[in-house]
């Protein structure tokens, strides 16, 4: 069961999952306006459930691991529903993998390529066009990135700098 069905948002977000934190780990190539990512999510998953869904669009998911174990997945229309194994429990550990071309311009929420660099516009519900997530505004987590990109390239985030990188360090 997806969609919190409210009256904003009807489709988007999990009743059945409430998301901890988000590590997103991205290598940007400005050059060809794309980046690999490795999405870590933590959530706690009603237990009831043997599927966790995850708000995703416009963008194909790679593979998917449970608490490190290989998991099956499917991609119907804007949802990743990952089976979780029958011996989990409450608190669930998925790592996505996925790589994703910046948004096109117009669209109103995403990841998008200007002349001078990219930016991503997530309020209210643009995560899901750029990374899986439970794309609701009621489901509060912990995010961190580590970003890595090319030599002269600046990323900014909100939050608080851990770490400014060098070639090839991701920034934290």
């Amino acid at each position: 069961d997806t969609g919190l069905a409210d009256r904003l948002f009807p489709d988007l977000g999990a009743p059945a999952v409430d998301v901890i934190s988000y590590l997103v780990k991205l290598e940007v190539d400005v050059d060809t306006g794309s980046f690999d990512a490795i999405v870590n999510v933590i959530a706690d998953v009603d237990i009831s459930v043997r599927q966790m869904a995850l708000d995703v669009a416009g963008f194909t998911v790679d593979s998917v691991q449970i608490d490190g174990e290989d998991a099956a997945f499917e991609q119907p229309g804007d949802e990743l529903v990952i089976e979780l194994p029958a011996d989990s429990g409450r608190r669930v550990n998925a790592t996505i993998t996925y790589s994703e071309a910046f948004s096109a311009v117009g669209l109103p929420a995403g990841w998008f390529q200007t002349d001078g660099g990219s930016y991503v516009l997530n309020e209210p519900d643009g995560a899901r066009r750029w990374l899986p997530s439970n794309d609701h505004p009621s489901d509060k987590a912990a995010w961190r990135f580590e970003i890595t990109v090319p030599d002269g390239v600046t990323v900014s985030a909100n939050g608080d700098l851990v770490q400014a990188g060098g070639a090839g360090v991701p920034w934290i």
